[in-house]
């Protein structure tokens, strides 16, 4: 109870520069840390959910196979970029570039099952729900994120 006897400031003070760089580099290095695992768990759910093709769509399940091989691929090439100067520049980039892999892959199960009704669209929203729960998205990029997912 003692914070509520604090006394409020008379004024402002903003965080100097060293506060701000010192912020930066620890929500770098958070995302980056944060992104790996989201690229690792993705890979596995990715291929994990092949029997969920197996059973919705029996005979698009080879395909959707490859597709979903395609993915990971492109995952884990993600992952492996994560340790070069570009991602340390760009990690906030990588916040909406990873959810939107398996999202284009998902969108395209969905374009090829030629299904309104598909269980699929589901996972759309995952991708987005799952990503905006680990990462600090500012408004403009989960409106970015939404808009690309609504135009797939």
């Amino acid at each position: 109870m003692r914070f509520l006897h604090q006394q409020v400031p008379e004024r402002l003070v903003l965080p100097d520069q060293d506060s701000k760089a010192l912020f930066a580099a620890e929500d770098r290095g958070l995302t980056i840390r944060s992104l790996t695992l989201l690229c690792l768990l993705a890979v596995i759910l990715v291929l994990g959910t092949t029997v969920f093709d197996a059973m919705v769509y029996p005979e698009m399940a080879g395909l959707f196979f490859r597709l979903r091989l395609l993915c990971a691929g492109v995952l884990l090439a993600t992952l492996l970029s994560l340790n070069t100067d570009f991602a340390s520049r760009h990690y906030r980039a990588y916040t909406l570039f990873m959810p939107l892999v398996p999202a284009f892959f998902i969108a395209w199960m969905i374009y090829l099952a030629r299904d309104p009704g598909s269980p699929y669209y589901a996972a759309l929203v995952l991708c987005l729900v799952a990503t905006g729960f680990i990462f600090h998205w500012t408004f403009t990029e989960g409106l970015i994120a939404t808009g690309i997912t609504l135009a797939l």
